[in-house]
């Protein structure tokens, strides 16, 4: 990957064609957003689109043996804060760009005031939305996770999903 692409917000259509593949314990999703799970339950092996917001605690304990535990290659979507990726590098890009290509996962990285970090095997690219006005901070992290892995069970391209996690952040921080 080469330098870090800067994505302005879209407009998204929803694409007419995407995947019907279910989670068995979980017949009616699209997609599963967990949030700092120990260990991903049996029954979303199956599924199509996990999101995975990591455990803070464990990231630190742990470090490479958790995330390993808490993704499905090539199914799974991680989306951790500045704070989780701190375990693997300082720096939150290569920290990303790392968890992808080890866990072979798409990483999107909160990172509060400096937006979010995309991260897949195409690429990387940075999604800042300047013109926020934050009145209050509390679920700008979760909305933002829970929108991307919409987006993603809806066709999006990693950049297009973390784009629009990015405006709905911008709602939550609006109060």
């Amino acid at each position: 990957m080469t330098g870090v692409q800067t994505c302005a917000l879209p407009i998204y259509e929803v694409p007419a064609a995407r995947s019907t593949a279910k989670a068995k314990g979980f017949p009616r999703l699209d997609a599963l957003l967990l949030c700092s799970p120990l260990r991903l339950p049996a029954d979303v092996k199956d599924a199509v689109n996990v999101g995975v917001d990591p455990e803070q605690r464990k990231t630190k304990a742990k470090s490479l043996s958790y995330w390993q535990r808490i993704t499905i290659p090539q199914k799974s979507v991680l989306l951790p804060s500045r704070l989780h990726l701190v375990s693997i590098d300082h720096d939150p890009f290569r920290a990303a760009v790392h968890l992808c290509e080890m866990l072979n996962v798409p990483v999107i990285a909160k990172l509060d005031a400096d937006g979010a970090l995309a991260v897949d095997k195409s690429g990387a690219w940075q999604v800042n939305d300047e013109g926020v006005q934050v009145v209050d901070t509390t679920g700008a992290g979760d909305a933002m996770a829970g929108a991307a892995l919409a987006a993603i069970a809806s066709g999006c391209d990693i950049a297009t999903a973390t784009a629009l996690g990015v405006s709905v952040a911008r709602l939550a921080l609006s109060d």
